[in-house]
């Protein structure tokens, strides 16, 4: 979408250097015209090839972030092909949730973060380090809220007879993340590779016909705010 966006950047930054370097040669009369020449172009494909791949923050930050929802919905597959289903990218008035899962173990909230950094969680909150300064670095106390919020939203809305089924808020770490799995203050904060492996050995709440009516009420309950009716991942 940003390259589209700045399309007439890219032949801009390439034009430039060659502009430059072709009078030099031509009001020199260089013996090496065709050097200086080769130069501009190599320059000015370098410098639309450095643009190309050099984002603004917000956009860069947007792609690391659809990267790790990319990620999580590659570790759950072994689960999808185990019953599970999955519901993605779902819009709803407080914002996006990256995935809704629902299986044996119930139903889950999926928050994915990709960071850079050494990662901890401690009091309920995601603290990261810096590798080359582990006593540098910053506190977020937001992605906590954030997920309990969505995680209870969604139970809301969920609607079987006589039961309302908890959601659990699951932040997913693609980063360095030595604890793997823990859980504080009604969030699980687990490891991106350890995901599929955590949630399997959940206990199982739910089977044969409790677990389709939890998944038809989830699908129900999602599809009211979501409007791409193609996010859902059925199991084969």
């Amino acid at each position: 979408m940003w390259r589209r966006r700045h399309w007439w950047a890219f032949p801009l930054v390439a034009v430039v250097p060659i502009a430059v370097e072709i009078p030099i040669a031509l009001l020199t009369h260089a013996h090496h015209s065709g050097v200086l020449i080769g130069v501009g172009l190599g320059a000015g494909a370098a410098a639309a090839m450095m643009l190309f791949d050099s984002p603004p923050g917000h956009v860069e930050r947007w792609r690391s972030g659809a990267e790790g929802e990319k990620a999580t919905a590659r570790q759950l597959r072994p689960l999808l092909d185990r019953g599970w289903t999955l519901f993605n990218d779902i819009d709803t008035e407080h914002g996006n949730i990256d995935h809704v899962l629902v299986g044996p173990a119930g139903v889950f909230m999926l928050e994915s973060k990709r960071l850079a950094g050494r990662v901890r969680v401690e009091a309920g909150k995601l603290v990261v380090g810096w590798h080359e300064d582990p006593e540098d670095g910053y506190e977020n106390e937001s992605i906590a809220s954030r997920a309990r919020g969505a995680a209870f939203d969604l139970h809301a809305r969920l609607a079987l007879p006589g039961q309302s089924p908890w959601v659990q808020a699951v932040v997913v770490l693609w980063a360095d993340f030595d604890q793997r799995s823990i859980e504080r203050d009604k969030v699980a904060w687990v490891r991106g590779d350890q995901l599929a492996t955590v949630l399997a050995d959940r206990p199982t709440k739910y089977s044969g016909t409790a677990l389709e009516q939890l998944t038809a009420a989830t699908n129900k309950a999602v599809t009211m705010v979501r409007p791409d009716p193609e996010a859902c991942v059925r199991p084969q």
